[in-house]
């Protein structure tokens, strides 16, 4: 904090959207991966080779073009806090948790950027507006919705939205019983991934359709790519709760 912004007062939430902004610029002609890797529970680690130079050499890039500068070229989304309607408010937790997973199974694919869960809860209970939030964030898509419990039901309401155009990708209502908490989080949240997951696919495509045409190979290998690891993310996002009860209930 010292070292960058000396004097100032910054809050800690800021600091995740600048990492958004420096993988935005850092990851753009970068071909596999981010430079800068999230550690769950740690911070952000560096990971890109660093090849320390010469006292004559020069940079290869001595210029590095301003944030905001170019559109974002990696796809990217921001879950933000799924709202509570229910009467009780006691039951925010329940929408703080599927907020969190949804969150945390995105990440799971690497060459998608997923805004973090900190930075993302600083836009609760604040006027939404996509556009802003899509230009603040450097983010393509942002996924939102509610959750309502009433009895032994409940019912989340998720709507994908492409940030750049204000528009709505996909919207989808879940009904389910709620018996164990963790087993609906998980068949919730898996089943919202398994749903935008193509959306995501076709609104990107329809972008790079829009672009040159030598563009178009790059991303048909990336999207076999990524729908090849969704079987992985499947399996899992299965054994996630499984391994949680492993652990906490020896």
């Amino acid at each position: 904090m010292k070292a960058v912004w000396p004097g100032r007062v910054v809050e800690e939430a800021n600091l995740n959207v600048q990492v958004s902004k420096l993988r935005q610029i850092l990851d753009q002609n970068r071909a596999e991966g981010s430079c800068i890797q999230t550690l769950p529970g740690r911070g952000y680690c560096f990971v890109a080779p660093v090849v320390r130079l010469g006292g004559d050499a020069q940079p290869a890039s001595p210029i590095i073009p301003e944030i905001g500068s170019s559109p974002q070229q990696r796809l990217s989304i921001v879950v933000l806090p799924f709202e509570n309607l229910s009467r009780d408010q006691d039951e925010q937790y329940f929408a703080d948790g599927i907020t969190e997973d949804l969150t945390t199974n995105l990440s799971r694919f690497t060459n998608m950027l997923v805004i973090s869960r900190n930075t993302a809860f600083t836009y609760r209970d604040k006027p939404l507006d996509t556009k802003q939030i899509g230009r603040e964030l450097g983010v393509r898509y942002v996924l939102q919705g509610s959750v309502r419990r009433s009895d032994k039901r409940v019912r989340v309401n998720a709507q994908l939205i492409d940030a750049e155009a204000d528009a709505h990708l996909w919207a989808e209502m879940f009904d389910r019983d709620f018996s164990d908490l963790f087993e609906l989080q998980d068949e919730v949240t898996t089943a919202i991934v398994g749903a935008i997951e193509p959306e995501l696919l076709r609104s990107e495509r329809d972008r790079i359709a829009r672009r040159p045409l030598e563009r178009e190979d790059a991303y048909e290998f990336y999207q076999r790519g990524f729908v090849a690891r969704l079987p992985l993310y499947q399996r899992a996002t299965a054994s996630k709760h499984r391994v949680y009860f492993a652990a906490h209930w020896r």
